[in-house]
Order: structure tokens, then C-alpha cells, then sequence
């Protein structure tokens, strides 16, 4: 038995509305079937995912503190997304840039139909905290 690739991740929210919006208006994703049947919870899949979802949203509340994963305990460090082109990936740097969620971008040298200042951007689990405040 081999695994292949990591099939979808669940994180914590303090408001799950605020969150699938989001997912929702900024990435594409889009509720499964039932997907919002649960009060509290979302599950949503990525546009053009072949998976039952890829990411799962539980709310815990407006009282929930900040994660200090990465600076005073372990935790996730970010998730990743694949898009399909150099293209693709410099327009969703807009639409994270246009919501204030960039967290970076960097040059890309040799890119397939570009020149090496073209950008490309890098969207950490960072970018969605500051968005949403987890």
C-alpha cells in the first residue's frame, strides 16, 4: 500500500460563512452536495477537483485565539494548491492581492512564455489567516 498524494485538509475557523467566502469568491471552491447541510461546518471542493471535497471548515467561534503554530508551538505551516499554468498562478495572485491576502511573490526565471521578472505568487496558510483572523 502506497499513498499517493494528501486528498484534503479541515481546518478551524471562528466563522465559517466568512471563510467559505472566501474560498468561495477569491479561489473558486464551491460547496460538495450537502456540503452546508451541517450547521458550524463546509465542506467545499476545489474547481476541476476529482476528490469528494478538498477541504473541510469547522467553526469554533469568535473566541477562539490565534494559532501559534510556527512561533511559540508545532502545527501546520501552510497548505499548497496546484493551478495549471505560470498564467494561472499570476491571476490568482491578483484575486489574493485584491482581498489583501498575498503574502508573497517572487521572480520567476526561464518561465514557459515569459521574461524573468514575470511573477508568480505563493499563498501560504499565512495569506487565509490574516484574511479570516483564525
Amino acid at each position: 500500500m502506497a499513498i499517493k498524494r494528501m486528498n484534503h485538509a479541515v481546518l478551524y475557523v471562528r466563522d465559517v460563512a466568512e471563510s467559505v467566502a472566501f474560498y468561495r469568491d477569491v479561489l473558486g471552491f464551491g460547496y460538495i452536495d450537502g456540503g452546508d447541510a451541517h450547521r458550524g461546518a463546509a465542506f467545499l471542493r476545489a474547481p476541476g477537483s476529482a476528490n469528494d471535497h478538498d477541504l473541510g471548515l469547522f467553526e469554533i467561534g469568535a473566541d477562539a485565539t490565534d494559532s501559534g503554530a510556527g512561533r511559540t508551538s508545532v502545527g501546520l505551516y501552510h497548505l499548497a494548491w496546484e493551478v495549471d499554468t505560470l498564467g494561472d498562478l499570476v491571476r490568482l495572485a491578483e484575486k489574493l492581492q485584491a482581498a489583501g491576502s498575498l503574502v508573497g511573490a517572487i521572480g520567476v526565471s526561464g518561465a514557459p512564455g515569459g521574461d524573468a521578472d514575470e511573477a508568480c505568487a505563493k499563498a501560504g496558510i499565512e495569506a487565509i489567516q490574516a484574511r479570516l483572523d483564525f
